[in-house]
C-alpha cells in the first residue's frame, strides 16, 4: 500500500513540475484552453495504458474538445496584429 502513494506523489510531482514549466511558455491565449485538455489525456491515457474502454459519448466530447482548442488558437494566431513601432 505505501508503495502506490509513493507511485502516486511522484507521478502528481512530476505533473506539476510539467504543468509549470508549460505555463511559463505558452502565451495567454492558450492557458484557459489547455485546462480543457487535462480530462481528455486523462481519457486517452486510460484507454491506451490501462485498457479502458471509450464510450460514443466520451470520444465525442474529446472530439469537440480538441476541434475548440485548435480552433481557438488558429482564431488567436489570425487575430494577432504584430507591435507597430513607434
Amino acid at each position: 500500500m505505501d508503495w502506490v502513494f509513493l507511485k502516486g506523489a511522484l507521478n502528481t510531482g512530476f505533473a506539476y513540475a510539467l504543468w509549470f514549466h508549460v505555463i511559463k511558455k505558452l502565451p495567454t491565449t492558450g492557458l484557459p484552453m489547455l485546462g480543457l485538455l487535462s480530462p481528455s489525456v486523462a481519457l486517452f491515457l486510460g484507454f491506451f495504458i490501462l485498457n479502458l474502454r471509450l464510450w460514443l459519448l466520451q470520444s465525442i466530447g474529446i472530439a469537440l474538445i480538441l476541434g475548440s482548442v485548435v480552433l481557438s488558437q488558429v482564431i488567436s494566431q489570425l487575430t494577432q496584429h504584430p507591435l507597430t513601432e513607434q
